[in-house]
């Protein structure tokens, strides 16, 4: 929290009418998105509340968190993989996922692909004009257990608060039962840091 005393919390962004524009546009993206079903179910409607009544916030990319059996080349191959089966859900996850990965691994692939369960933390973005507003926001990550948070500038966007818990987990499969559900029970626990996070930015956003 030192850097925060070395920069003045009535920084402004440097260009509001882009800020304003890039408002405009991520909005209208995500309704988009929404109408199409490509934002994670659990947090669907919250983000279109929040980003609707919110004046000088908001958000720019979220994923609310997941389980994803993969299949591809390596872990790092994010655009030739295949993902089999994905969990928002924590109870979903826990009770299926032993199966799955197991009929997921008596599949026959070829000698040069690998199969693997991914913990994928939430990550949230949003935007704002005001620096002072940024800190808040990365206090309610912080206080949410969103340990890994921190500010930015952007050029378009103002101020970016990147909220988020820690790194990717993977699991190659095949895997004990007991490892791939331990992935879905701290799948819940970021549910839950999730929950209390929205509920300290809808806060922030009645200010």
């Amino acid at each position: 929290m030192e850097q925060k005393s070395s920069i003045k919390s009535t920084d402004k962004c440097n260009d509001l009418y882009a800020w304003l524009n890039s408002r405009s546009y991520s909005i209208a993206r995500l309704r988009e998105h929404y109408q199409k079903g490509l934002i994670d179910p659990d947090i669907a409607d919250w983000l279109i509340s929040f980003n609707d009544r919110c004046r000088n916030i908001f958000t720019t990319s979220s994923c609310s968190g997941r389980v994803v059996l993969f299949e591809g080349s390596s872990l790092l191959d994010k655009r030739g993989a295949l993902a089999y089966v994905i969990y928002h859900d924590p109870k979903e996850c826990h009770n299926s996922i032993c199966r799955e990965a197991e009929l997921l691994s008596s599949r026959t692939i070829r000698g040069d692909r690998i199969l693997w369960a991914s913990l994928q933390p939430p990550i949230i973005q949003l935007a704002t004009c005001e620096l002072g507003v940024a800190w808040r926001i990365l206090e309610c990550a912080h206080s949410s257990g969103f340990i890994r948070s921190g500010v930015r500038r952007s050029r378009k966007h103002g101020f970016i608060a990147e909220i988020r818990a820690y790194d990717k987990l993977h699991v190659l499969l095949p895997a004990p039962c007991e490892i791939l559900r331990s992935l879905c029970d701290v799948l819940a626990e970021y549910k839950t840091r999730l929950a209390s996070l929205t509920e300290c930015l809808t806060l922030l956003c009645n200010d």
